[in-house]
């Protein structure tokens, strides 16, 4: 796919990617909507429309053309696939192992032998054909080690949003740092195989709730990547407990803003500041019902306090940007690898370095997707309570 690209002029590649992304941004609302048994009525659709096109992680795929919108989409439309026994559902699966780490939560919802057999199906051909691509079993591997290694080499940058780096920047020691975060990731593990055999009745919820874990498992997980918590934050949004929305909506401003942006940015912080209040006040639109009450703008308070927090923290602690914190006079060695170079970069831009601040930062989206994960955990439990009672 790449090379595919790589081989076509600029201009031309850009509208292809271009489109591929405003596609892949359709087909994510749209499955995360229809999951959810969400509202088809016009107002609804430009209300998560508007706020899923501000949020910071959506703005980062778009900018950066980030394929990880392309997996999430691919990802929604697989839970859909699969929760309706269609037949494109192998096809979903296999898009949604492009970026493989986000696609990983599929496998809390198999449960069933034709949701197996559809996964293991899609998951032999996308072996097969990286494998292919790569030129045979020894060049994958060569890839794959070389995908450790630069996986190595950004593990304590600042652009990574994982439990190990922020728990460095939190004045830990890296290697204390590191081995907390194998031990939330072990945890993080536990959790997705309760969640997996408790809620086998329900394989999209164990999930979509399996989706809001990830950050905290994974050790390598961007601020784009964020853009998949769309899957499980449309899911709560759409809740019939009212409790289930407001927490929901908190959740979705620590995650759906750009907080580390308010340092590495300071002339974008007025924009950042007008989208995370207008992500609020359109999360309140689409999740209250025709009875307001105020505990529906708990959304519009979270804003307001993590504003508070986070706007002083980005002027004190601004943070620098790659590549133009590098500096004129950068270098790299004669032929060193692309991961040596990469942390080089990354070093001599100063994003390196822990700083208390930065980590406070990134911990908002973490946050967020914790809530997340137990907000819909307690659906799930409460859907099976619901179960037994009918069935008693």
């Amino acid at each position: 796919l790449w090379s595919a690209l790589a081989r076509l002029p600029f201009f031309t590649a850009s509208i292809v990617w271009s489109s591929t992304l405003a596609a892949a941004f359709v087909v994510l609302l749209w499955c995360g909507v229809r999951l959810a048994g969400g509202p088809n009525d016009r107002v609804s659709w430009i209300a998560i429309g508007l706020a899923a096109l501000i949020a910071g992680p959506v703005l980062s795929d778009f900018a950066l053309g980030q394929v990880a919108l392309v997996s999430a989409a691919a990802l929604a439309w697989a839970l859909l696939a699969l929760e309706r026994r269609s037949p494109w559902a192998s096809v979903a699966v296999f898009l949604s192992a492009i970026q493989p780490n986000l696609a990983l939560p599929l496998a809390a919802g198999i449960t069933r032998r034709r949701s197996l057999l559809t996964c293991m199906f899609a998951g032999f051909v996308f072996c097969g054909a990286s494998i292919w691509c790569a030129g045979g079993l020894a060049n994958a591997l060569n890839y794959l080690r070389l995908l450790s290694a630069h996986g190595a080499a950004e593990r304590f940058v600042s652009i990574q949003h994982t439990v190990p780096v922020i728990v460095a920047s939190l004045g830990f020691g890296r290697p204390l740092a590191q081995n907390i975060g194998t031990v939330v990731t072990i945890v993080t593990a536990f959790a997705v195989v309760t969640l997996a055999v408790a809620f086998r009745a329900r394989p999209t919820i164990a999930s979509v709730a399996t989706i809001a874990l990830l950050p905290l498992a994974l050790p390598f997980f961007h601020e784009h990547d964020f853009v998949v918590m769309w899957i499980p934050a449309l899911v709560a949004f759409r809740d019939v407990d009212p409790r289930v929305r407001r927490w929901a909506g908190c959740a979705g401003i620590a995650v759906f803003v750009d907080w580390f942006g308010l340092a590495q940015r300071p002339p974008a912080q007025l924009q950042i500041t007008f989208f995370a209040l207008a992500l609020a006040l359109l999360i309140i639109a689409w999740t209250t019902s025709e009875h307001q009450q105020i505990a529906d703008y708990a959304p519009l308070v979270a804003v307001l306090i993590l504003l508070s927090i986070a706007i002083p923290i980005a002027h004190l602690a601004p943070a620098p940007t790659w590549p133009d914190g590098m500096g004129l006079a950068f270098h790299a060695p004669q032929n060193a690898n692309v991961s040596t170079v990469w942390a080089l970069e990354q070093q001599a831009s100063g994003l390196d370095r822990d700083v208390l601040g930065w980590g406070i930062l990134r911990a908002f989206p973490l946050l967020g997707s914790l809530i997340y994960a137990l907000t819909l955990a307690f659906v799930g439990l409460r859907d099976l309570r619901s179960s037994y009672r009918r069935t008693a």
